[in-house]
């Protein structure tokens, strides 16, 4: 059995070998290949498609890959788009370990408010930083800060995750926190532009437009 990432390499290996020399070097038979070749373009495919708004196409051809992990998560993506949950919810429930697939299950549960089955199912990936990032948009929803920061220190070089903590932070008035913490990611955008909101909020101006003047395309 070969895992998503090993596929990957392998299929990025024929845009320099033959199949052939693949197939040997792999001990893959080509009919294998060429299977995940053809998947690998429906999903590109697909992409397109729900990037260009043609759902009902895109749709057709997930049909095809109902045991395909990544083509039933752009799946889960479409139904999300068109806001039918439930049966987003149910490709989830085919695929209960999938971290990913699971990460879009919070999505819908925040989406229509469940947030303590967006908690719970939370829990079960502690690891896991997207999901943990979700749990602490939920935890500040709710207003539950400290539970909040408490995730984040847990992944302190993590910057969408600290970029989250500097909201929590700008929220409470914590400002001084947020200027330390913005200092550790000077390259990120977001954080630097809530670094600017902080200045702004605090009337210091030149400092503010020092920063965005590092970032003029953003």
């Amino acid at each position: 059995m070969y895992d998503q990432e090993l596929k990957d390499k392998i299929l990025h290996l024929l845009k320099e070998q033959t199949i052939r020399e693949v197939s040997t070097q792999f001990n893959i038979s080509s009919t294998t290949l060429y299977r995940w070749q053809k998947i690998k373009e429906d999903s590109k495919l697909i992409k397109k498609l729900i990037s260009e708004e043609r759902y009902d196409e895109a749709l057709e051809i997930t049909k095809k890959y109902p045991n395909n992990i990544p083509i039933q998560s752009q799946l889960m993506t479409i139904y999300e788009i068109k806001s039918k949950y439930e049966k987003a919810m149910e490709i989830a429930q085919k695929f209960p370990t999938n971290a990913p697939i699971q990460s879009q299950l919070i999505t819908v549960y925040t989406r229509k408010g469940e947030y303590e089955k967006a908690m719970e199912l939370a829990q079960k990936f502690p690891n896991y930083a997207p999901i943990q990032n979700q749990l602490i948009t939920v935890y500040t929803i709710k207003g539950e800060y400290e539970k909040a920061i408490e995730i984040a220190q847990k992944f302190p070089n993590d910057a969408p995750i600290q970029s989250q903590l500097m909201t929590i932070y700008t929220r409470k008035s914590e400002y001084e926190k947020a200027m330390e913490l913005a200092q550790k990611f000077s390259n990120y955008a977001p954080i630097q532009n809530q670094l600017i909101t902080v200045y702004t909020i605090k009337g210091e101006y030149e400092k503010a437009i020092e920063i965005a003047q590092k970032f003029p395309n953003d």
